[in-house]
């Protein structure tokens, strides 16, 4: 009975988006791009949730370079830049390539060919930026004498999926998913063909941990691994929007055949194209995972740089709040430090702390007996960078939202524990 009713569901979903994809066809591509910029604005305003996730991303990715009122307005930008990328890619995804070519400017497009033969073919990687789906088509234009292909990730409906999928495959450009396995996007690359990737996607498992955006994150392999096996080359492709209903595209070259490009080096391009185009890029996801974990990293050890030089700039903010500062308290938080030497800690209490902590910086603060003091001192101390704060739950105390902060609860009385149900490894990360 459950079946037949998400099948019935699919179809009724189905039905919609070919009614919507009719409706985009007949009208032009700059129209679609402003009606769908227009509810992407409208949509800041009802969709909480994603929206709180935007402006959360930015805080932590421009920490330093942006003040919030900067990030709100970014954060309006995306929503009205992503609604009319996602309504204009429903119309280019049916579009002849005649009609595509005119929205489009190419930069480094006519050497793909050349640098794919001559490195053994070619890995194209990409964040979700801009009208991304011109990507997948734009390769009959680009790049027609060589194979192409693309990974994706298959819808939750099948129906959707197909339709999607056959939308793609327009320009001939063969798709593979994750479920299909290795062996075919392999082989095209061995061909000498090129081989889309978004390599932004998050991870759960198996990620290779690498500062993004100077936090530490579970970072897609996958790039990486494909290059390892085949010897071939690496492209970036960043897409703008330029105006309504035109695009940019720029292809780079990465690395060549003989040169490594490790998952850090992914990472730190993918990071390279979204600050050229924050506004175009999508930040609606919650990027690292900090809501019922903030400590926690499911990944490879030991952390990945791009290169012996680098680090991590900007260090996560994260705040914790304790009445006393005990002497196991001292060394809960001195594990910490040296645990995750990606984050600053700020130590808050209303008592003195003689003891010196790695990485940290102490405050002396209202209790959180008297609220209003506390908020009133917490918000000052917000404005410098953004705060992720722990503390006991029986306070009872709730951050106002134009905060952007998220309370995470702990137990004083057993902070090391506390600690570790938050996500602190075992062992530090190296």
């Amino acid at each position: 009975m459950a079946a037949t009713k998400k099948t019935l569901l699919w179809k009724i979903e189905y039905f919609i988006f070919l009614a919507i994809e009719t409706f985009f066809r007949i009208i032009p591509v700059s129209l679609c791009y402003r009606i769908g910029s227009l509810l992407g604005s409208l949509s800041y305003y009802f969709v909480k949730k994603r929206r709180l996730a935007v402006i959360r991303n930015l805080t932590i990715a421009y920490a330093n370079q942006l003040d919030q009122n900067e990030v709100i307005s970014l954060s309006k930008q995306i929503f009205a830049c992503n609604g009319g990328n996602l309504i204009a890619s429903i119309k280019t995804a049916t579009m002849s390539l005649a009609s595509i070519e005119k929205c489009v400017i190419i930069e480094g497009g006519d050497a793909i060919e050349r640098f794919a033969q001559e490195n053994n073919g070619a890995i194209i990687i990409l964040p979700h930026m801009g009208n991304w789906e011109i990507g997948v088509r734009i390769s009959a234009i680009t790049y027609a004498g060589i194979e192409s292909g693309a990974m994706y990730r298959p819808l939750n409906n099948p129906y959707l999926d197909a339709l999607v999928k056959k939308r793609r495959q327009h320009s001939k450009s063969k798709l593979f998913s994750r479920n299909d396995g290795m062996i075919a996007p392999l082989q095209l690359i061995r061909q000498g063909g090129a081989l889309g990737i978004l390599a932004d996607q998050r991870v759960k498992k198996g990620g290779v941990i690498t500062p993004f955006f100077g936090r530490l994150t579970p970072f897609a392999p996958l790039p990486e691994i494909y290059k390892k096996r085949t010897k071939c080359g690496i492209l970036s492709l960043s897409i703008q929007t330029l105006s309504p209903g035109k695009w940019k595209l720029i292809y780079t070259e990465e690395a060549t055949k003989d040169e490594t490009f490790t998952t850090a080096m992914v990472a730190s391009s993918i990071e390279r194209l979204m600050r050229l185009s924050p506004q175009d890029c999508f930040w609606m996801q919650d990027r690292w995972r900090l809501n019922k974990k903030p400590l926690l990293l499911i990944g490879k050890q030991p952390i990945q740089y791009a290169s012996e030089q680098s680090g991590i700039e900007h260090k996560y903010h994260l705040a914790i709040y304790l009445e006393t500062v005990s002497s196991s308290h001292i060394s809960a938080l001195t594990r910490l430090a040296v645990h995750r030497t990606d984050i600053h800690l700020l130590i808050l209490s209303p008592s003195a702390c003689s003891e010196l902590i790695p990485n940290s910086t102490f405050h002396n603060c209202p209790s959180l007996s008297s609220e209003s003091a506390f908020l009133s001192f917490f918000e000052q101390l917000n404005e410098s960078a953004y705060i992720d704060i722990l503390f006991h739950p029986q306070r009872g105390l709730e951050l106002p939202a134009s905060m952007h902060s998220h309370p995470c609860y702990i137990n004083p009385e057993s902070l090391e524990q506390s600690l570790i149900e938050a996500g602190l490894p075992e062992q530090p990360y190296k």
